[in-house]
């Protein structure tokens, strides 16, 4: 879920051609109006955020982002796209998968050692039980355009869910009296 709500805030941004260029699991805050209903998550930190109009489709920039998260084109090529920030939120979806960090500190002891390993085209073993494996792998694809969109990753996001939510019982009034419906068990009339 908070995935999904991460996924659907920065659709909203990339429709209005805003990049986030900083997208991290540090700038995702997760919030309840209400104690005893469920939680949202929010994406946040819009200071490095820019609009993405521009014939090109890239945007030149100076050591934006937080290495861990960065796309190998920025590294490598100075450059973000709006697949820049899929490649983000890849990292941000192992990382709350794991409930951790990624990147062991022993073998990954600095951000260099981070970026020379994306750099040259490799990415962190995920264990087949993850339920975004599918996912993940395409979003930090070392091509940009080979990333799926935001748009595309809703899509993919609500087909899981769909298929882990447990069915909700729907509730049937009855001679006055509000019920359950249970699929397995049918009310009897």
């Amino acid at each position: 879920r908070f995935c999904q709500d991460i996924a659907r805030g920065m659709e909203y941004l990339h429709e209005n051609d805003i990049l986030h260029r900083d997208l991290k699991t540090d700038n995702v805050l997760v919030y309840s109006i209400n104690p005893y209903d469920q939680v949202t998550s929010k994406v946040t930190d819009f200071g490095t955020s820019r609009s993405f109009i521009e014939s090109s489709g890239k945007i030149e920039l100076q050591n934006i982002g937080t290495p861990m998260y960065m796309a190998p084109e920025i590294t490598k090529k100075n450059f973000v796209t709006l697949k820049s920030d899929v490649y983000s939120f890849a990292i941000c979806m192992l990382e709350i998968w794991l409930g951790q960090d990624p990147y062991d500190s022993t073998e990954f002891p600095n951000c260099e050692s981070i970026l020379r390993f994306v750099g040259t085209g490799n990415r962190l073993s995920i264990d087949d039980n993850c339920f975004f494996k599918d996912i993940i792998e395409k979003a930090w694809d070392q091509i940009p355009e080979h990333r799926p969109t935001f748009k595309d990753i809703n899509i993919l996001l609500e087909f899981l869910l769909r298929k882990i939510q447990p069915k909700t019982p729907t509730p049937q009034i009855i001679n006055g009296i509000i019920t359950q419906n249970d699929s397995a068990h049918p009310p009897d009339y």
